[in-house]
C-alpha cells in the first residue's frame, strides 16, 4: 500500500512538472529504458521516515555526443561544509536544513532524449515514447542540469556564487546589516543567517520553485550528526569510540622533534597548514611518537635507495619475498 501511494505521487509530480511529452519515435532515434527503484528513508534514530521511489533511467545506455555532452556536476567540498558549520555556530546564527523534492526533475534538458514508456503507464498509447523535457534520475547529465537550474534561481534572488567553491552562495547587505549563506550538496541544502525573516523569505522562494521540504534545524547532514548546547557545538564521532591511551607510531628522531615541538625551519616550511595535524593530535594526546632505529624502519623501502642486504631485510619484515630473476 505504501509503495502504490508513493508511485502515484511520483507520477503526479512528473505530470505537474511536464517532465515529458508522448510522441512517435522519429526514424533514426533511439529510446532508453527505465525502472523503479525503491528506498526506505530513515530518521536520525533509525526509525522509518518515509517510503521513497525513484524512476531511474538506464543512463548507462546513453551515448556521449548523442544523448548527452557534459555530465560533470559540482558538489560541496567536505572542508567547506565543516567550515560552514563552524561559522554558523560560532556566530550563533540559525542553521536550517532543507531537501528538494524530486530535485532532478527541475533540470531542463538541452539534448533530445527519448525514453520507453513505463509498464502500466495508463497514458502511454502503443507505439509512443516519452520525449524528455526535464531530467530524470539515472541520466548522465541529470545532476549537472539540476545544479545549473538551482544556481540560476539563487543568483536571480541575489545570492553570489563563491569563486572558491561553486556550491557555496552568500547574500549580504551593507545598508541593512544581514548575512545569509547557503550550501548545496546535490539536493540537500543548508541555509544559515542572522535574520530569521530573511531566512523565511528564502525558504518560501525556493519552495515556490522546487517544492522544498523544510527539515528544521540541522541535526544530521552528510553522515555528520550535529548537536548544539550552551557549552558549544558537537560533531560526534561515527562510532563514539573513546581511547584509553594514545596510539603509538614509530618514527625517527627528527619526526619526533617536529611532532613534539612546533618548530619551523627550512626543512618544514614547505608543509601545508593541514600537515600539522600530527602535531595537533600529539598535543591532544591522541598519538604518541616512539623512536625506531633506521635499521628497523620499513618506511625507508619507499623513500630511500638501500643496499641489497638492507632492502631484503626490510622486505622480509613486511612479510614479502623477492622473486627477481637474479
Amino acid at each position: 500500500m505504501h509503495w502504490r501511494e508513493t508511485m502515484d505521487k511520483e507520477l503526479e509530480a512528473f505530470e505537474t512538472n511536464h517532465t515529458w511529452d508522448l510522441i512517435v519515435l522519429l526514424e533514426g532515434k533511439r529510446a532508453i529504458g527505465s525502472r523503479w527503484v525503491f528506498k526506505v528513508k530513515l530518521k536520525q534514530n533509525g526509525s522509518i521516515d518515509r517510503y521513497k521511489m525513484y524512476l531511474v533511467t538506464k543512463g548507462y545506455t546513453q551515448i556521449e555526443g548523442v544523448d548527452y555532452y557534459d555530465s560533470f556536476s559540482l558538489v560541496a567540498k567536505t572542508v567547506t561544509v565543516r567550515f560552514f558549520y563552524c561559522n554558523s555556530y560560532c556566530l550563533w546564527m540559525t542553521l536550517l536544513q532543507m531537501d528538494a523534492n524530486n530535485a532532478f526533475l527541475h533540470g531542463h534538458l538541452d539534448e533530445e532524449v527519448y525514453m520507453l514508456p513505463l509498464e502500466g503507464y495508463d497514458k502511454a498509447a502503443e507505439g509512443l515514447v516519452c520525449r524528455l523535457k526535464k531530467s530524470l534520475y539515472g541520466l548522465k547529465q541529470a545532476s549537472r542540469q539540476w545544479n545549473i537550474e538551482l544556481t540560476s534561481k539563487l543568483e536571480a534572488y541575489g545570492f553570489k556564487q563563491s569563486p572558491h567553491n561553486h556550491c557555496l552562495f552568500t547574500l549580504c547587505s551593507d545598508s541593512i546589516f544581514f548575512f545569509l549563506a547557503l550550501i548545496v550538496y546535490v539536493d540537500d541544502v543548508l541555509l544559515t543567517g542572522n535574520s530569521v525573516d530573511d531566512l523565511d523569505k528564502v525558504k518560501r522562494y525556493l519552495d515556490d520553485l522546487f517544492t522544498i521540504k523544510d527539515l528544521g534545524h540541522a541535526k544530521y547532514f552528510l553522515g555528520l550528526e550535529l548537536s548544539r548546547s550552551s557549552h558549544g557545538t558537537y560533531i560526534p564521532s561515527e562510532f563514539d569510540i573513546s581511547m584509553s591511551s594514545p596510539i603509538p607510531f614509530h618514527c625517527d628522531k627528527v619526526v619526533i622533534h617536529i611532532t613534539e615541538n612546533p618548530v619551523f625551519h627550512e626543512r618544514t616550511k614547505h608543509l601545508d597548514i593541514d600537515s600539522h595535524l600530527v602535531h595537533d593530535h600529539f598535543k591532544c594526546g591522541f598519538i604518541l611518537p616512539r623512536h625506531i632505529p633506521s635499521a628497523q624502519q620499513v618506511a625507508d623501502l619507499f623513500t630511500k635507495v638501500l643496499p641489497a642486504a638492507m632492502f631484503s631485510h626490510l622486505l622480509a619484515k613486511l612479510g614479502m619475498l623477492c622473486h627477481a630473476p637474479t
